[in-house]
């Protein structure tokens, strides 16, 4: 493994590749994203005042990002126009906890109410509809099924048509509710064609849904105890394994998913918050830290 690195000046809050993989964003608590070249790390832009992000994504277009803000907002940072435009205003006290977009899919955002904003094409109005009476946790899209997948803090996985069948307000409807475990679930992502989704539950456990085979779940796994479960990311490597990278016990790490294995270990000292996000198209993976822990990029080449 090899590493190139980058000094940031304050506490990270988020990073994440591009679509393509030619950029990395990376967000700060001040409110700032600095967009880089993830080759060499080289800057791009720099926005300011953006706001606290729970999180961000990139639009599929691979130019515009996506941000959830603490104060419900959603926010839209245009790389090319190097403008800054609110792409949607709830009007009310609550805050914006994740977002995600796709091809088919411009803005999913879910709030901490437990309320969900689909804007299906940025000229469209948003719609709004309830996921439920707990915040809601994660966002993935199913493209091909016209749906999204959500995680709650009530334990419970739902998938949501997110073409209206009449009213765009009130229609959304629910297509599919998988009890997981009595807890809050913190992330959600899919594997293998969106057939196959993996969660990361309390206790750092997860669990492999089947959804074409509808709410059918494998044993629950056991992690490392001390795995830090707000930010772990997939990587799926030569098309074959899935694996977790995270930071756990001090290290950054890689475990497969199907056996469990550390495959690759980092030690990483002092890390005082982290971000983690893994490259498209190749075994990269972005690291970034506080202050004295600049970003850093993996290049994995375990067999």
């Amino acid at each position: 493994m090899t590493d190139s690195q980058h000094q940031i000046d304050d506490r990270i809050t988020c990073c994440e590749f591009s679509p393509n993989g030619t950029l990395l964003a990376v967000s700060s608590v001040n409110g700032s994203m600095d967009i880089y070249k993830s080759q060499d790390l080289s800057p791009i832009i720099k926005f300011q005042k953006l706001g606290f992000m729970n999180q961000f994504t990139w639009n599929d277009c691979g130019y515009i990002l996506l941000c959830a803000r603490n104060d419900g907002k959603a926010i839209l940072a245009d790389i090319k126009t190097k403008t800054i435009e609110i792409l949607y205003d709830p009007g009310e006290e609550k805050h914006a906890v994740c977002i995600a977009s796709s091809p088919r899919l411009f803005a999913a955002i879910g709030y901490s109410d437990g309320t969900i904003s689909i804007i299906v094409r940025k000229e469209v109005a948003p719609s709004v509809f309830s996921a439920g009476y707990y915040p809601v946790t994660s966002i993935a899209v199913m493209n091909e099924k016209n749906s999204i997948i959500v995680t709650s803090s009530d334990g419970i996985v739902r998938i949501f048509n997110f073409l209206p069948t009449v009213n765009p307000v009130t229609h959304h409807y629910c297509i599919s509710s998988i009890y997981v475990k009595k807890s809050p679930l913190y992330q959600i992502k899919l594997l293998n064609n969106d057939d196959v989704a993996l969660i990361l539950a309390p206790n750092c456990m997860i669990r492999l849904l089947n959804l074409s085979k509808g709410p059918i779940s494998e044993p629950i796994t056991m992690l490392s105890p001390n795995l830090n479960t707000k930010q772990f990311k997939i990587l799926n490597y030569n098309d074959k394994s899935s694996f977790v990278a995270c930071i756990s016990d001090g290290s950054f790490k890689i475990l497969s998913i199907d056996t469990l294995a550390v495959v690759l270990e980092k030690p990483m000292p002092n890390l005082k918050g982290f971000a983690i996000s893994c490259h498209p198209t190749s075994p990269l993976i972005a690291t970034a830290g506080s202050g004295d822990q600049p970003i850093l990029l993996h290049n994995v080449t375990f067999a």
